[in-house]
């Protein structure tokens, strides 16, 4: 069995990439963006990221400048099937 599927799944939801690229300048919204960048940077790695097209259509309703730019974290993640079970 390859390394990648030994991985952990982590589902990636529509706050990871808000918090990501965040437009807000309060205190805790740059904290947030802050812990969400060194995550993505130290730990996203030793996971299999995962998500689904619901998110992606999501942040595509989504407002704003940085709209494009939380769309384009889903690049390299795997999007889950879409069930009637789901």
């Amino acid at each position: 069995m390859g390394s990648r599927m030994m991985q952990k799944r982590v589902y990636i939801e529509t706050t990871i990439p808000s918090f990501y690229y965040t437009s807000s300048v309060d205190t805790e919204s740059i904290a947030r963006m802050n812990w969400t960048h060194q995550w993505w940077q130290e730990y996203a790695g030793q996971f299999r990221l995962v998500s689904s097209p619901a998110v992606i259509a999501e942040l595509r309703r989504g407002i704003g400048e940085k709209r494009e730019l939380r769309i384009a974290l889903f690049k390299d993640i795997e999007l889950l099937e879409i069930t009637d079970e789901v």
